[in-house]
């Protein structure tokens, strides 16, 4: 084989797979204890402060909310709940505290709390999941205060930390998820493709259906 044929192939069976791994989760894994086997079952309950504080919309032309007015905290919340909870094949169902289903014996283990009080180091947020047993049992975000400034910093920093909230890591091979430090800032605010794969993987409406399993390219069906 010559160089130039050798070259090429490396291409192909090196640097494609390289740049396509999509979405990362934690190594060792982690998911909260929930299921879809009820609505109620696939909820986890977010307890946030400051819900009536006015945020100033400068979210771009790409966002849903671009143009209708400045927004408060809880219409900017209940946005990113949307987001991540219209995943169409993942259960995973994000709510407030004052949500019908939400309990102290509910929320057990099943809480993210989210605070305005400054994130460590140079992040605009931060996010830590407690793990007990293979399992998220609670996760907290800290933000910076100037993140309440600006809704298209609000927005792309809680979904980002969400992410993290329900398993995500940085894939850094990708330019096509929030959770990656190389997307478009200036554009990208809500779950991106390779976002919502691995929300779908971690909770899948049908396990089945998120197995992945090689074919070599000789069947479409499901295996």
């Amino acid at each position: 084989m010559n160089f130039r044929r050798w070259a090429k192939l490396a291409f192909w069976v090196g640097f494609i797979p390289l740049t396509t791994l999509g979405f990362r989760t934690y190594s060792g894994g982690g998911t909260w204890d929930i299921n879809s086997s009820t609505a109620a079952s696939a909820k986890l309950f977010v307890d946030y402060t400051q819900g009536a504080t006015v945020i100033s919309n400068d979210l771009p032309n790409s966002d849903p909310l671009y143009g209708t007015g400045n927004q408060t905290v809880d219409q900017l919340m209940a946005s990113i709940f949307n987001d991540i909870n219209g995943v169409n094949a993942s259960f995973v169902t994000l709510v407030t505290t004052s949500d019908p289903d939400y309990s102290a014996a509910a929320g057990h283990n099943r809480t993210i709390t989210i605070r305005f009080s400054g994130a460590d180091g140079v992040s605009a947020g931060e996010a830590r999941a407690t793990i007990k047993s293979g399992k998220i049992v609670g996760c907290d975000i800290t933000g910076e205060p100037d993140m309440l400034d600006s809704a298209k910093d609000f927005v792309r920093t809680l979904t980002h930390e969400l992410g993290h909230c329900l398993g995500l890591d940085h894939p850094q091979e990708t330019v096509n998820a929030i959770m990656s430090y190389f997307h478009d800032r200036d554009h990208n605010t809500r779950l991106l493709i390779d976002d919502k794969m691995g929300i779908t993987f971690l909770y899948p409406t049908d396990r089945a259906a998120a197995k992945e399993s090689p074919t070599f390219g000789m069947s479409c069906e499901r295996k």
